[in-house]
């Protein structure tokens, strides 16, 4: 009887060791399900996210072009971009630098959020001019993180310093082969990794920036050229009578 009672209880102990064991294998494969459709919830959410980012980045980019076809006023589609750009990628700085060709002056256009202050005076000083000369010079997009990299870049890293961001990217904007300005974007708190896609649409707006910089030029152009005299460069009757009513209407 004790034999056969111990025999019993060791079939018994050998089954309680199956189920333990096949319970600990299901709580593994439990396990394992559990953490695989949270990554799979982490990544639906990470894509989600990034198809929301391409669409805003998407439709800010349409709306800066809508404003580049359907004005010459350059000044405001400028500021307009900058704004844009900025309030859009959550930018500490959003910069256009505006070079005319043959001209000393040149334009700063700048959008600054509200924990940073603007720096657009510091491009009018003698080490601002040299920093400018280098954009000028500049073919593709630049990424400056530090000052190793803007030495290298050939631009003066304590004047870099003084902007005091933590990155950001010069996009170069390219009339006829020849650079007038850039797109100068800055991230004043995180040190920012600059995606494929944001170089992509960076371009991409430099290069609509510079067709509106063209066509507002060109329109001048002809605009100075309807009310002067292309002989003797002054005013013309036309340019007169206009002058003459308004100045008749304001007396």
């Amino acid at each position: 009887y004790i034999a056969e009672q111990s025999s019993h209880f060791a079939a018994l102990q050998r089954e309680n060791q199956r189920l333990r064991s096949r319970y600990d294998d299901l709580e593994l494969t439990n396990s394992n399900l559990v953490e695989e459709t949270r990554k799979l919830i982490r990544d639906l959410e990470l894509n989600d996210s990034r198809r929301t980012a391409h669409l805003e980045t998407e439709r800010t980019i349409y709306e800066i072009s809508s404003a580049v076809r359907s004005s010459l006023e350059i000044q405001q589609v400028l500021q307009y971009a900058c704004d844009k750009l900025g309030k859009t990628f959550d930018l500490g700085r959003a910069i256009i630098l505006r070079i005319p060709e043959g001209d000393d002056d040149m334009f700063v256009y700048e959008y600054h959020g509200s924990f940073t202050v603007p720096v657009r005076d510091k491009f009018f000083s003698e080490d601002g001019r040299r920093f400018v000369e280098v954009v000028l010079r500049l073919t593709t997009t630049c990424v400056l993180s530090d000052p190793n990299g803007a030495l290298r870049a050939g631009f003066d890293p304590a004047f870099v310093q003084r902007l005091d961001f933590m990155s950001a990217l010069l996009v170069p904007i390219v009339m006829r082969e020849k650079t007038i300005g850039a797109i100068f974007l800055q991230d004043c708190r995180l040190n920012r990794d600059w995606s494929i896609d944001n170089l992509s649409y960076f371009g991409a707006l430099a290069d609509q920036l510079s067709v509106a910089v063209e066509n507002a030029e060109l329109h001048e152009e002809k605009k100075q050229q309807a009310v002067t005299d292309g002989l003797t460069g002054i005013a013309n009757r036309r340019h007169f009578t206009e002058v003459f009513q308004k100045e008749f209407e304001r007396a």
